[in-house]
This record gives C-alpha cells, structure tokens and sequence, in this order.
C-alpha cells in the first residue's frame, strides 16, 4: 500500500490523530494540541493528506499528531 494509507492506518491505530472539523486551521489544531514548531510543523508533518496548500484542510481529514505534541495538550 502507498506510504499515505499507511500514515492514515497508523495514526487511528495509535489514538495518535486528529479529524479535522469544520473552522478548523492547522494553526488551531497545533496550538490546541500543543504540537512543538506550532502549525508549519503539523503541515509539514502531513503535508502528504493536506496537499500543497496548508490554507486549505477539509473536515474530514485525518492529522497524524504523532510525535509532535507535548505533555500539555489543551483539547
């Protein structure tokens, strides 16, 4: 299978991921989620499902957080 199926597998697997909802950015989703490097590291860590614009998520999108967030998270 292609590395993106594997990152969306892994990520619900690991309780590891964050399904993008409507209004959210990836500047919400890392502050809310404390991801270090904020929301340019969350993009660049799935850029893969976010695509070339990290403008532009759509609910529905599964995040992988793995790896970036810190012991704080705010949800």
């Amino acid at each position: 299978m292609g590395r993106h199926v594997d990152r969306v597998r892994r990520a619900a697997t690991n309780q590891t991921g964050y399904r993008v909802a409507e209004g959210d950015t990836l500047s919400t989703i890392a502050d809310r989620h404390a991801v270090e490097g904020g929301w340019s590291a969350l993009y660049e860590h799935n850029e893969e499902t976010v695509g070339t614009n990290p403008d532009r998520i759509l609910p529905g999108q599964l995040l992988d957080l793995a790896g970036l967030t810190t012991a704080t998270d705010k949800r």
